[in-house]
């Protein structure tokens, strides 16, 4: 298992510019919650997801409204770091 895991986070992505891992920053962290019916391997997820910094949560029945929750709020958070560069998003 860690081996695996060390693989997993050597796999980060690199900022074309510099070569660099790109930085794991607050604004674009999730705290996601599976109810114990989540069974990922038949397509059953379902819980709850808030993210980190501006504490916007809901419910989710499937992972497509986990990934759509989670698109949405990432595209508030990249158009107010657009805006406001040195703000650091949401």
């Amino acid at each position: 298992m860690q081996a695996k895991r060390s693989r997993l986070l050597g796999k980060a992505q690199r900022t074309p510019s510099t070569g660099e891992p790109s930085p794991l920053l607050p604004q674009w962290a999730f705290v996601v919650q599976f109810r114990t019916e989540t069974d990922v391997k038949r397509s059953r997820c379902t819980g709850r997801v808030e993210h980190v910094v501006s504490g916007q949560a809901t419910h989710f029945d499937s992972l497509e409204e986990l990934v759509v929750f989670m698109g949405q709020v990432l595209t508030a958070v990249r158009a107010q770091s657009r805006r406001n560069p040195g703000g650091g998003g949401a």
